[in-house]
């Protein structure tokens, strides 16, 4: 029989997953944030259940919208997440962007 094992260290390697979320504010049109967070608490529950025998899935979630980016939670394994803020859409949505030339028209009653 080998040694060598004697020698390896039984540690779970860590096996990251970054989710790059979009929080713009056309996500808080039909319900899309809502299903966002749903989903990503959904993942998170199914990583926390999994084997740590041969890997640790540790999770980063990232969001942007228009141009900047936040780190919404860092990298952490999935078994010790407890639970993860609610993200919001921020911004407006880009049909709303669109008009923001005529704003002055409406000030004005035009």
């Amino acid at each position: 029989m080998s040694t060598l094992k004697s020698f390896v260290a039984n540690t779970a390697r860590p096996l990251p997953v970054i989710v790059l979320a979009d929080t713009s504010g056309s996500m808080g049109d039909n319900g899309k944030i809502e299903a966002l967070n749903q989903a990503l608490r959904e993942m998170i529950r199914s990583f926390a259940t999994e084997s740590r025998v041969r890997a640790e899935i540790q999770v980063g979630i990232i969001t942007f919208s228009g141009t900047s980016a936040d780190v919404h939670l860092p990298l952490t394994p999935a078994h010790q997440i407890l639970e993860t803020k609610t993200m919001i859409a921020r911004g407006k949505p880009r049909w709303a962007r669109r008009l923001m030339p005529f704003e002055p028209y409406w000030k004005i009653g035009i």
